[in-house]
Parts: C-alpha cells; structure tokens; sequence
C-alpha cells in the first residue's frame, strides 16, 4: 500500500502512539465516487420546486430507489453514516402529504435531539403551508399540545410518547389516526432487546388502531424504515412492525470519506511504576487478611473470603493451605459440604436515552389529558402546586415531589434518561480494582482529546458511561489549561442524557454553528442528527456491537476525509480484539434481535390494546396468530373480561401504559430521592435496587457520588446523600438458577467424547449477601459489611451445559486430548498465555509453571491410563468453571447483537437439577429476548472464542482481560486461568466449530 503523503493535523498523535506501540494497528478506507441519479419529473410540482429551493438537483442511487417504489410498498433503507437516508423516507413521505393534503405523517425517533433536527431538516424544504410540522414529546408545552393535534400534519415524536401519550387516548387523537398514511421508523437499529421488542408492540398497537379508525380503506399506512448497517434489515423491520412485505435498499450511492483508522491500546504499567507497585502491594495485603469470624478475630475480611466461610470448595480435606477450616453449611441428606455457586453477577439493559413525560400519564374519565397528572408509577396526582405522590407519602424524606417539580418547570420534565444505569458505571469503577496492568482508558482518551484539539482537529469522543463522559471532558479541559490554552479548553463540552431541554439544546446549537472542537457523549450523539463537520472520532472502549462502532465512525470525516480511533479498555473483549486487530477491523456487522411475544413484555401491551380499544379477531393482524391465547390468559389473570368474542379490561384497572416502562422488561422501578433535598435524582429497577442501591452503597448519578441511608422496596424509595469519602462499594451475591422449561437440547461432540447442551426457561433467584467497601485509587479492602435484603425473582432464557464427564475424567479412547493426558506431550512445561496453553501446565496452589505432587504430566491431575481424561484436582473444579463462564460471558457479544451487560451467569460444581457440574449463561432480561437461543446455536464458535481468548492473555493467572469480571457477584473468587483453559481444550469439537446446521 502507498505511503500516504498529505499533511494530516492528527499525524503527531498517531506519530506518539507508533513511538511506544500504543498504536497497534492502522487501516485506510478510501474515498468512494458517489452514483447519482436524476430527480424524477413524476414528483409533485411542489417538491420538485422545494428540492430546487435546497439546490438539489440529483438523487443517490438509494434516494432514487426509494423513491421509485410503489406509493403503498413499505420498506428498509440501510446505508452508511452521513448517506442521506433521511431524503430517502421524507421525498415519499411528502409526496404522499402533497398527493393528498389532508393526510398525516408520524416520524418516530428514539432521541429528542433527533427529533430536533429533523424539524430544522424538514423545514429547509421550504413548505410552511404544505408541512405543518411539530415535536410531540417532554418538552412540548401543555397548553400546546391541543393545537399540535388539531393542526399538525407532520407529527415527531419518539416511542415512549407514542405509548403514553398518543395511543391511550385514541378519543382525542382520532382525527389524525383516522388521516395516517405515513410512519417513519428512523435508526431502527436502536430498536432491538428489550426496547426493541417494546417498541415492536407499540406498533403493532399503533397499526390496530390507525386500521380501526380508517375501517373501509383500501390503502394500509405506509411503514418506512432507516438503520445503520446491520446483518439483518429486512427481518428485523419485519419483527419490529409485524408486516411481510418490506423492501430492501442498501445499495448505498453516496460518495464514501477517505478515512484513517487506529486501533489504540494504552500501555501497560512499568514494574517500577507508582500504581503498578500499589496495586502489587495491596494485592499482597489482601492475601494476608484473616478469614471473617477467624479465631484471632482481627479485622474483616476481603469480601473473597466470605465464601470461604459461608460455603464449602469442595476440597475432599474442606481445609485450606492456611490449616483454616472452609467447611460450608451442613447438610442433613448427605456426608459433606452443600454444593458451590459462583455466580458472574446479574445483567442490566442500559437505559439509553429514555424519553418519558408526566403528563403523558393522564387519563382521567372525561377529561383532557392537561389537566390530570400521574406520577412515575402511573398513580394520579392533581395537576395543582404541590402535588403529587412525594417524600411525605413514600417516606422517603423531604417535601419535593416530582409533581412539584413538574410545575415547576412550567410543566414538563426532561427525563432524557430516568437515572444512571449502575452496570455502566461500573465499568469505570472497575478501573479501580488493584490489579489493574493498563493505564486507564478514560485517562488515554482525554490526553489524546486534548491533543487533537490543540491541533484543530474537531473531535468527537464516545464513552458508555455518563460519568466517563465528564471525567474525560474534565481531563482534556484541564491538559488544555496546563498548556496555557484555556481558550481551546471552553471549547470542549461533555453532551449526555439528564441534563435540562434548554441546556441541551444549547449545547446542540454550539456543536452545529462549529463553536466547540471537542464534544465527549454517550449514544445520546451516536445516531443521525446533524451536529456540523467533523474530523475525527474517538470510541473508547468495544461500543457493544460493531454497528455502533462504524455508526460512531460515520461522524468523522470533514473535507473528504477523516480519522476513526478505537481506544481498548482492560475488558477481556477490549484486548481480544487488539490480539486480533485484522479480525477485528473485518467483523461483518451483527443481526439485531428482539422477541415481541416474550411474556412480561407483550402481555401488558396487550393489555395496553384492550384499554385503547377492545380486541376481537380483526387483531390478528397486528398481534399475530396467537393473540387469543394471550387475552385468555389475561382473562385468566383476572386483568381483561371476554363478551362476545372481545376482550375489554376489567373495571377499574387503571391506566396500563402508566406501568410499562419501554427500556426495562420489569414495570416496577425504585426512585432514588436525596435525602437532603427530597428531590428524586433517579430511578433503578425493582429487581436490580438491592445490588445497586443497598444501604451502605455508594451510588454514581451524573458524575455525582452518593451514599445510600436506606432501602425501602415496599414504598419503592432509596434515600441518598451527597458522598465525599474515598471509597466504592461491591456488592457479595448468591444466584441460584433453576431450570422450568426445556425448549431445546443437543448432544456436543467435543474431543473428549458427548456433552449435553440445553437451551430453556428458568427462574433467577439473586440474594444480596453483603457488600465490601474498597478505596479509590489502589481498591484496598477496607471491611466487610453483610446487609439483610430479600431475594429478587425473575423468569428468563438461559443456555447451560453440563462438562462433568470432561473435568471428572474417563473420557473416550483415543480421542486427542485422552491421549495428550496419557503422555503424549511430555513432562515439560509452558507458560499459560501468549500461546501457551494448560496442558503441561499445573492447575495447583504451587502456581502455573510447575507440577505438584501426584500430578500428572499434564498438570491436571494424576497420570490416568490410556485413553482416559485426567480428571481435576477437586480443589479447583469450581476455579475452572468459574473462570471458563467468566470467559464465554465475555465473548458472547461477538455472536449476539449483545454485551456482557445484557447476561449474567452461574457455575456450581453439583447443580440440584442436572446432579454434576453446571455452566450457566442466562438473559439479564425478564423473558429474555434471543440472546440465549443464539448461544445454544453457535455453542461450539462461542466455547472456541472463550478458549482463544485466555489461551492468548499474557497474564499469569487470571486478569481482567481475560477470566475477571466487573460484575462478578463473586468479586472473582474463585477463579482457577490455567484450569479453565483446559476445560475449554476438552470442549473442542470432534468435527467443524461451526454449530449445527
């Protein structure tokens, strides 16, 4: 390839990064020719007259396509960032307004900011008269929101308004349901999950109603859709709107940026570096820690040590090298210890970008909908100063409701985002944990920030979470201030979710007219709004899929040309990809998932139906064959009545929407109020409120720490107060999973003979045990501090398998790795990582690297005979399990449009079920949404990909780029690399690692 030989202003950057191979892979994408077409003579007189007026004078190949199809033909346009998707839906969506004036157009979008844009785009056509159009969401005032619905013929809005202030009041919204014809879908990417398959039933209850209010016409309303690039277009807008016949565009026309790409990993710690040998130390102070409740009774513990004493390794001796007793619980039914669980922690959706509005809410009999409100869990509250269901009533300290707070603010709310997601911002967290090999992420990326805006690079930086968004933001501003450049330093702004409609779009109005040069944001900037010419963009850390990652690319590219950096972070996923930049830079992007039957979902959007019209068969359309099967069993549940053939809600049930938030598949939320204000600065999921708001935890909101008083899930209240001590809190768990339903099961071939592979229903039971505080800084143990929670519930998918055969030995004569433990390797040994792999390596207290006492050449236990499997030492059965679950959790993402967030996992030496030891992976998400499904179908690619990636790691004995995790609810104990390695050597497939067919 040639030496390119322009100036680029980011060249010193990547210059630095090559210097000490921080750099670690480059790319190019060259520029692309657009292909364009002429604009069809057949449009309406008066959009051929508006393209001219915005100088358009030619169509992208993909433009013309859309606009060439049939006037009723729904369809999908997927092309890349920056390719003019949004003239492709709005040249058919304003013919059809101009073709018949009294029609309606609704433009769905999953942001506010989005919907701002595309009003400020519509209007650039030049039509007042012709495009009446109006944002229908939070921000609207009430007093006019009467006149949107009378005069609007372009309404935008996004899916929570349409689902609680649109579709529950079909009475005040018939005139407009009765005149739709077009429905734009727009980032259809986003829509996948649990949001997804919410949306998907919102609308499925948008097509019922609009088919109600036109009964007799000929014409259905005309679906069309936008989305990123994903694997899937066609059926994923096929599951989001329930209709078969969408067309595919994707045949991009636009001219392509020339685009430079690095992939960037942060360098190591020296072994004389400060950090490295504080993390070193306390790791060597942790180890030394007695046990909780040891006979000298010092001090507490590290919270790793509670399992110790609470449940049994399942060492044949139940004692330690330490000559401590471990012993777990008594078991009256059988001699020994209870069986291990070790569970990876629980999953999160991530509330991306929620967009709810209180007044939405209302729903009085006979009355507007202004002059009622209802408060977060759909509880009425008058719309007087003053009211609402507050502190006084909820218990939970101070005199400020959110009714109050709604007038307030004239009326409104921005609730953009209803409060930080704790999983994510853990992520951050994490990088506290002594051990730590890697300088941090967010540290690289403000540095790399600031240089890149010193050198009049305009930069855009993508972080997960709302707390990176500022620390980031923070550094570069301060970097730019040291050097003497406090002017450059006002031009870096953080844009995130939770902060005031007016702040935000102030802040939208800097970026577009180019007076910032560097903006730090979560997804809130990731899809299509118009924020100016960019030069370059920074992804820190893996996004989640690589959709996201190319979309976040798109936004780079000002002059034809542009830079895409991806800064790694220390998760084992993170690193993967820098051992495998090629791999990673080729990955074809992911198939988007979503599941609108799942029952905790799609029944209360039944329900929902049934209050915005009764449901009779005329439904089958919209809900699909099995919609009597579902109202039966609302009837059943005593939430709907049946009276000749239609189904209607019982009396006074309530207002439905009211309880159904769309990004969570749980409807019950705990709100999070600080106790010195009485202001609600958030809400957390009822399910995930004992690990996240637990009395004694510290909470991270909007870059703010706070401390938990207390915990009250019967009142759904969690008092906090500003923090400004110097610790974090991790939460000690127990998971218990238990298997309702096999749907699937299949024997693995794998090289140490058949496993059993399962795929099924199954109830999440998670207690929280106690939670340890650590310091910031060097993650030091402080104490131990045990909390009494009940436990939470849930129904979910999972994938679980069941290795015993392969740990406990026998194996099948002269399979591969029968004859590798007979000898066949010999007696020398290799160093686990950067190649090597367990084989020939000891899994035992004496460390990796060398053989123990009665082990057998490869390091797995005593020598066996021909044609048999070592079987593990007992003592680190639950190490490898542990660790191989860790690992496979890590991977899953590169074969569901996932991350590690969206699962969880469980591994126990003696499941109660399946009698042996047991891997489980299942779905974060109640009911679950494909993820599992998925899993089961490429188990041998998934086992592979987990082997791989700890084969490859370079550390010792386990790290965070490999085996640990940031969720464990565990806190990564036990975890056994070199044996978990094996483990997944055993599970390789006799033939191809491709699944079934």
């Amino acid at each position: 390839m040639a030496r390119r030989t322009s100036y680029d202003p980011w060249r010193p950057v990547l210059d630095a990064g090559r210097e000490d191979d921080r750099l670690v892979r480059e790319a190019y994408e060259g520029a692309r020719a657009p292909r364009i077409s002429a604009v069809p003579e057949t449009l309406h007189p008066r959009l051929l007259d508006a393209l001219a007026h915005r100088g358009i004078d030619g169509l992208y190949a993909h433009q013309a396509a859309a606009v060439a199809l049939p006037p009723t033909q729904p369809f999908v346009v997927t092309t890349g960032t920056a390719s003019g998707k949004s003239l492709a839906f709005q040249l058919p969506a304003i013919e059809a307004l101009l073709r018949e004036p009294r029609s309606r157009a609704l433009f769905l979008y999953p942001t506010k900011a989005l919907a701002q844009d595309q009003a400020r785009s519509l209007s650039s056509f030049g039509l007042p008269r012709e495009l009446r159009v109006a944002i229908y969401d939070g921000d609207t005032p009430r007093e006019a929101r009467k006149d949107v619905r009378s005069r609007t013929n372009v309404l935008l809005t996004n899916p929570d308004m349409l689902h609680v202030g649109i579709l529950p009041r079909p009475d005040l919204w018939a005139d407009f349901l009765s005149r739709l014809r077009v429905v734009v879908v727009d980032e259809a990417h986003v829509y996948r999950g649990v949001f997804g398959s919410h949306v998907s039933n919102v609308l499925r209850r948008l097509r019922r109603l609009a088919e109600r209010h036109q009964e007799g016409r000929i014409d259905p309303v005309r679906f069309m859709a936008a989305t990123a690039t994903i694997a899937n277009p066609v059926e994923h807008v096929r599951a989001l709107t329930g209709l078969d016949d969408v067309a595919l565009i994707d045949e991009d026309g636009s001219p392509g940026t020339a685009r430079q790409i690095a992939m960037w990993n942060p360098p190591m710690f020296d072994e004389d570096d400060d950090q490295h040998a504080t993390a070193a130390r306390v790791r060597s102070e942790n180890a030394s820690l007695p046990l909780l409740g040891a006979p000298d009774g010092r001090g507490a513990a590290p919270l790793a040590d509670l399992d110790r004493a609470d449940v049994d390794r399942a060492d044949d001796d139940r004692t330690g090298l330490d000559g401590v007793d471990r012993a777990g619980p008594a078991d009256l039914n059988h001699d020994g210890p209870l069986p291990t669980v070790h569970p990876a922690g629980d999953a999160s959706d991530t509330d991306d970008e929620a967009d709810r509005d209180l007044a939405a809410y209302a729903t009085a009999e006979g009355l507007p909908d202004d002059e009622v409100w209802f408060d977060d869990f759909g509880q009425p509250v008058p719309a007087g100063p003053g009211a609402g269901s507050g502190a006084a009533d909820g218990g939970a300290g101070g005199d400020r409701s959110a009714a109050d707070a709604l007038q307030a603010a004239g009326g409104t709310v921005d609730l953009d985002s209803p409060g930080s997601n704790p999983d994510v911002e853990l992520l951050d967290a994490s990088e506290l944990i002594a051990g730590r090999v890697r300088k941090s992420a967010l540290t690289e990326a403000g540095e790399m920030l600031a240089d890149l805006v010193e050198a009049e690079v305009r930069t855009i930086v993508f972080i997960r979470s709302r707390k990176g968004v500022e620390v980031v933001a923070q550094i570069a501003q301060d970097l730019l201030e040291e050097r003497g450049r406090k002017d450059l330093a006002r031009t870096v702004i953080g844009y995130r979710a939770g902060y005031t409609s007016g702040q935000r779009h102030e802040l939208e109005a800097r970026l577009v007219n180019g007076q910032v040069r560097g903006v730090v944001t979560t997804t809130a900037l990731e899809l299509g709004i118009d924020i100016g010419a960019l030069d370059a963009c920074v992804v820190v850390t893996f996004p989640g899929t690589v959709a996201s990652l190319r979309q976040m690319w798109g936004r780079a590219g000002r002059r034809g040309k542009g830079l895409a950096v991806y800064i790694a972070g220390e998760d084992a996923l993170d690193q993967y990809f820098c051992r495998h930049p090629d791999e990673f830079l080729d990955r074809p992007v992911e198939a988007a998932i979503l599941h609108h039957e799942n029952p905790s979902i799609h029944l209360p959007h039944l329900l929902c139906a049934a209050y915005e019209a009764p449901i009779d068969a005329r439904d089958e359309r919209a809900f699909g064959p099995n919609w009597r099967a579902h109202a039966e069993e609302l009837v059943a549940r005593g939430d709907l009545r049946e009276r000749r053939g239609a189904f209607r809600p019982v009396e006074g049930h309530g207002f439905p929407a009211g309880e159904i938030g769309l990004r969570s598949a749980s409807g019950q939320r705990v709100v999070i109020v600080d106790g010195t204000t009485g202001e609600e600065i958030g809400h957390v999921e009822e399910d995930k409120a004992p690990a996240t708001v637990h009395e004694g935890a510290v909470y991270l909101h909007q870059g703010q720490k706070y401390e938990v008083q207390g915990l009250d899930l019967e009142s759904g209240y969690a008092v906090v107060e500003p923090f400004a001590g110097n610790w974090w809190t991790e939460p000690k768990r127990e998971i218990e999973v238990l298997f309702e339903r096999l749907l699937d099961r299949r024997e693995v071939e794998t090289a140490g003979g058949p496993m059993r592979l399962s795929y099924g229903r199954v109830t999440v039971t998670d207690t929280v045990l106690g939670y340890q505080r650590r310091k910031q800084g060097s993650g030091e143990v402080i104490d131990l501090r045990t909390v009494d929670l009940p436990s939470v519930n849930f129904q979910t998918e999972a994938v679980w398998y069941e290795p015993g055969d392969l740990i406990h030995g026998g194996g099948v004569p002269g399979s591969p790795l029968a004859a590798a433990a007979a000898g066949a390797l010999g007696a020398g040994t290799a160093p686990v990582g950067a190649g090597g792999t367990a084989r020939g390596t000891t899994v035992d207290e004496n460390g990796p690297g060398t053989v123990g006492p009665g082990m057998g050449a490869s390091g797995v236990g005593p020598g066996p005979g021909v044609g048999e499997l070592a079987p593990f030492p007992t003592e680190h059965v639950l190490g490898a399990l542990h660790a191989a679950e860790h690992a496979q959790i890590a991977v899953l993402p590169l074969l569901a449009m996932c991350d590690r967030w969206d699962v969880g996992g469980l591994s126990t030496n003696l499941h109660p079920q399946t009698a042996g030891p047991t891997i489980i992976v299942y779905e974060g998400h109640v009911g679950g949404v494909g993820i599992a499904r998925q899993a089961y179908d490429r188990f041998e690619a998934w086992a592979a990909d987990a082997r791989r990636m700890i084969e490859e790691c370079p550390c010792e004995s386990g790290c965070p780029s490999c085996v640990q995790s940031p969720k464990c609810g565990n806190l990564n104990e036990p975890l056994h690399k070199a044996a978990a390695l094996e483990l997944l050597e055993r599970l390789q497939p006799a033939g191809p690692a491709d699944g079934p067919a």
